[in-house]
């Protein structure tokens, strides 16, 4: 039988010192903390669902801009001509 200060056998906590303080979020071994830490809140309402949906939408709209922003500037980089180096040898006279 486990107190009730220790993990359940199926779960692992995020860090060790998590496993004793009361309200941890316990992660299934196979899972990836990261995932966990970004997944939206376990009591969320549907007005809540809703506006971290659209922060999400806008944020993704934002990196989706500056991604095609990149892009067009390494374009034009590509398309701008190199200047040539031209090395002389020889006397001078």
């Amino acid at each position: 039988m486990q107190n009730a200060d220790e993990a359940p056998d199926c779960c692992i906590p995020l860090s060790r010192s998590a496993a004793k303080r009361p309200g941890t979020i316990l992660a299934l071994p196979d899972e990836d903390p990261l995932t966990l830490a970004l997944a939206p809140p376990i009591d969320e309402t549907p007005e809540q669902r809703q506006a971290r949906e659209a922060e999400e939408a806008e944020a993704k709209r934002v990196s989706d801009e500056i991604d095609e922003q990149i892009r067009r500037e390494k374009e034009n980089e590509k398309k701008k001509k190199k200047p040539v180096k031209l090395l002389l040898l020889g006397a001078s006279s």
